[in-house]
This record gives structure tokens, C-alpha cells and sequence, in this order.
């Protein structure tokens, strides 16, 4: 099971939110953050994607000169910038939800988004 923050917005809608790391966000980075509206952050992280790109052309260039500290720090530097966007993903998400207008309802144990979903709308229909 897994834990799951319930956002609630009168006009926008209910989003869930799964505490802990977020995969999708390290493994997907900017655009992640650009598809839930992290625009800020989203922003950083193409910079830092372009960063790591050079970073690793730079790196390539130098194992043909038979130097790895290059390298080594383009991997150091590349695995750092996405270790922290899954780490802190969900957490950015939920504080922008809440920026936006929404309201944290409740905390659910889940298998899943859609599930938790499931579960507080049902919780709903019993308390009406």
C-alpha cells in the first residue's frame, strides 16, 4: 500500500498524490514539471538538462584523452539533478496545488492513484 495526499479544488477538480519519490519526475524531469504546471522549476531543469548534455560531450571528449574525472563528474552532476527532482517531485507538485487554490482533504492508504481516488469518493458518499 501506498500513501496518498487527497487535493481538492471547487473548480478544478480532485488530484492524488503519492508521498515519497516521485519515478516519473526523475526519470522525466522538465517535462514532467512542465505537464503539472511546475513552470519555475520546469525552467531550471531544461537549464540543467542542457548542463548535462555538455556536461557529457565535455565528458566524451575527455576519455579519448583517457581522463574520467570529467566523465565522473558529468555522471555525479546528471544522476544528482535527477535524483533531486524524484525525491522532491511530490513535494513541489503538492505545494503548487496548494498555491493554486487547492485544499489537502485527506491521507489515504492506496495500491494506486485511482484507487485512492475510489476510496475517497467513496468516503464522501458515506459522510453525506
Amino acid at each position: 500500500m501506498k500513501t496518498f495526499q487527497i487535493y481538492k479544488h471547487p473548480i478544478a477538480g480532485i488530484e492524488a498524490i503519492k508521498v515519497g519519490f516521485s519515478f516519473p519526475a526523475f526519470f522525466f524531469g522538465w517535462i514532467w514539471m512542465f505537464l503539472k504546471k511546475l513552470w519555475a522549476l520546469g525552467t531550471i531543469y531544461l537549464f540543467l538538462q542542457f548542463l548535462i548534455i555538455t556536461f557529457n560531450a565535455m565528458a566524451m571528449m575527455s576519455m579519448e584523452d583517457e581522463e574520467f574525472g570529467m566523465f565522473f563528474f558529468a555522471f555525479i552532476f546528471g544522476t544528482g539533478v535527477l535524483a533531486t527532482a524524484g525525491i522532491n517531485g511530490n513535494k513541489w507538485w503538492s505545494a503548487a496545488l496548494l498555491k493554486r487554490g487547492f485544499k489537502n482533504e485527506a491521507t489515504i492508504q492506496a495500491s494506486n492513484k485511482d484507487a485512492a481516488l475510489a476510496l475517497y469518493a467513496n468516503n464522501q458518499n458515506e459522510a453525506d
